[in-house]
């Protein structure tokens, strides 16, 4: 077929940018000339989204003279490779004037500044972007970014003299915040609605594809076939659990001292521990009863900003209304010692809470196992739990494309949310009941006490921790 060149308008002087793969699509039209202020492109490989992106930045860039737009993707190496590379292709060397590739800033001869960076939460992406003064954004692959950022950067947009706009392009990934803000605009007020405006595309929808790339395409697993090729929104989610709720959520429940003694004997207390200071402080709390093999997840701690003593008092205060003493078991990073006080947050914390041993941490294995509990009903959430069941339902698989797509599975990066520290805790109290055996029915009983027998506590608590032996008479928790 043959590719007439097509050429985009930008400027009364006819600067004038080339769509390099043939006509600007139809969808592609409808886009730059959309007046909504938030646009979405979603959809399958070799649409020509991303390129719609980078033409749209550099249009909003000689619009607008003296203007800032920020280009990102969750990796900064992948958007060097592949974005700025589309961008390098079609942007006319006339229209720039500077380029810092160190500091990821693109310089036009109007004045105008294009910023690009890496978006993920945890290489500090917010802080970067904190104090911009944006007049657009572009976000592509925006399925592997949070939907905190995508928020964080419409507040960046105060720019005078701008359209003050932001526009994505994705790949479908079941229900994400993506299909919640552009597709159903569940997320969004009714008086957002209108600036919300979404182009769904298939591969297909592009005629200038080479025949072989798109039957390379067409061998691809029927799952993978439907997201990456059709932009199928329900050919696949990203969901970690499989979770049926209504087998999960139980009524919250009374203080142990309450209830039935010889029913509370019966329990093995655990809490998992996930520390953050800039993050939440997550402590899930816990029983297991070995009887029936069921775990009952009872209550939770969720705060940020805690000191090491903060979050020992308030475990306190939860262990005196709940009337246990249980196993502590904490995210293993915390026995890391600061290079100034030569101490750990695990060494803090063991001044106050004796029991409390470093917890096994291998995602994938912990995952296998709190899947099992879910399948066989073993695993109960009362509803008190809002922040940990409000991220099992959004604790999702950090895939990379490339990776499901040949190999089927995803990778060892979990969670594309920051939002998981309570899934953590519960993930070590889990590990916890499967590796030292609790969970089973081999271990010999003596082994597994009620948490309140001082001269088990006492042996365990010493082979952990010999230099604090000294604080048993007198440490309050015992």
């Amino acid at each position: 077929m043959a590719r007439p060149r097509s050429k985009v308008l930008v400027e009364a002087d006819e600067v004038q940018i080339d769509y390099p793969s043939g006509s600007p699509l139809p969808y592609q039209m409808e886009f730059h000339n959309s007046k909504a202020k938030y646009r979405a492109i979603i959809g399958g490989y070799g649409s020509g989204k991303t390129t719609a992106g980078v033409i749209e930045a550099i249009i909003q860039s000689i619009l607008y003279p003296n203007n800032l737009g920020l280009i990102g993707r969750a990796d900064a190496r992948r958007l060097k490779l592949t974005t700025m590379e589309v961008f390098n292709e079609i942007c006319p060397p006339a229209l720039i004037s500077k380029r810092n590739e160190h500091d990821g800033i693109i310089e036009f001869v109007n004045g105008s500044r294009i910023v690009y960076m890496g978006l993920l939460e945890e290489h500090d992406a917010p802080f970067k972007i904190k104090s911009l003064n944006l007049g657009w954004f572009f976000i592509d692959q925006a399925e592997e970014v949070s939907y905190n950022i995508f928020e964080d950067l419409k507040y960046r947009l105060r720019r005078q003299n701008s359209a003050r706009c932001g526009f994505i392009t994705a790949n479908p990934r079941g229900k994400n915040w993506i299909y919640k803000v552009f597709v159903s605009k569940e997320l969004l007020d009714e008086k957002e609605k209108e600036l919300y405006q979404y182009w769904k595309v298939t591969t297909y929808d592009n005629p200038y594809l080479p025949s072989d790339y798109i039957q390379q395409l067409e061998k691809m697993p029927p799952h993978l076939y439907r997201i990456y090729v059709l932009g199928e929104f329900e050919g696949f989610t990203d969901e970690v659990f499989s979770i049926k709720w209504e087998n999960v959520l139980i009524d919250e429940i009374k203080p142990f001292e309450k209830q039935n003694l010889e029913e509370f004997k019966k329990y093995t207390f655990i809490a998992g521990i996930d520390y953050g200071f800039r993050n939440p402080s997550a402590v899930v709390f816990s029983y297991y009863k070995q009887e029936t093999g069921e775990l009952v997840v009872f209550d939770e701690i969720y705060e940020p900003g805690l000191t090491a003593l903060e979050l020992a008092q308030k475990i306190k205060e939860k262990m005196f209304y709940w009337g246990i003493n249980p196993i502590f078991v904490i995210d293993p990073s915390t026995k890391q010692r600061s290079g100034v006080s030569g101490t750990s947050i695990f060494d803090e914390l063991s001044l106050y809470m004796p029991m409390i041993i470093p917890g096994n941490n291998e995602v994938r294995t912990s995952i296998s196992r709190i899947q099992g509990l879910f399948n066989q009903g073993s695993l109960k959430i009362t509803k008190n739990n809002v922040n940990l069941i409000e991220e099992l339902r959004n604790y999702s698989w950090k895939d990379e494309k490339e990776e499901l797509a040949m190999m089927e599975k995803p990778s060892e990066k979990i969670s594309t949310t920051k939002n998981d520290h309570a899934v953590d805790a519960l993930r070590y109290i889990v590990n916890y009941l499967y590796d030292s055996g609790v969970i089973f029915k081999k271990i010999r009983p003596q082994k597994f006490v009620p948490r309140d027998d001082y001269k088990h506590f006492q042996r365990v608590y010493k082979k952990l921790s010999k230099r604090f032996t000294t604080l048993w008479q007198t440490n309050p928790w015992i």
